[in-house]
């Protein structure tokens, strides 16, 4: 997947500009619907505003509003960037990726991102879309969840929707080749797949 280890093959060859899925499905949604080349847009846990994300996260936390320090922040950033938080949000940016599929996948225990961000994202995008909530995923957890539905219900999204492309496959990065010992305390753990 784009943005990630994992990788959409078409072809046997990335292609970025065609294929667009990853974890970072707020940036997606502002790119992409400035960029026409990219064909179908694959979105998992991702918020619709960024100050209600932060709201969120100071509410489940610390059982307190936000507004005080998101509006400094916003500042901050703003002076740090050249933008303010409104400016980078999914939910402004969703409708605009029509006519091109859109797949929204979220968790319900979600402790991110709030869960009803995705019907936010959702009811705001135009046709095609699809939404796929799985009610007992935290954040980014719908794969870690059954990957091989995840897999291939992603897969399956392209199918459909790329033009010109062959089946689309998931491709795992070759590991480096070492001529050490496997040492299993200095060799670091592939997470996604020890669980």
């Amino acid at each position: 997947m784009v943005g990630d280890e994992r990788g959409l093959a078409v072809g046997g060859e990335r292609d970025a500009h065609r294929i667009s899925a990853d974890g970072r499905g707020v940036l997606r949604c502002v790119q992409v619907a400035r960029i026409e080349d990219v064909e179908a847009l694959v979105v998992d846990s991702a918020f619709a505003t960024t100050l209600g994300v932060i709201d969120y996260n100071f509410r489940r936390a610390l059982r307190v509003p936000s507004a005080p320090v998101a509006w400094v922040a916003d500042r901050l950033l703003y002076w740090r960037a050249g933008y303010h938080f409104n400016q980078v949000e999914p939910l402004r940016n969703i409708a605009h990726i029509a006519p091109r599929p859109i797949l929204i996948i979220h968790g319900g225990k979600d402790s991110v991102v709030d869960p009803k961000d995705a019907y936010l994202l959702y009811a705001a995008a135009q046709e095609p879309k699809e939404l796929w909530f799985h009610p007992n995923a935290d954040h980014c957890g719908v794969y870690f969840e059954d990957r091989h539905a995840y897999v291939r219900k992603v897969t399956d999204f392209f199918d459909l929707h790329l033009k010109n492309v062959g089946h689309l496959q998931l491709v795992e990065p070759a590991l480096p080749e070492t001529s050490e010992p496997n040492n299993t305390e200095d060799t670091p753990q592939n997470l996604s797949e020890a669980s």
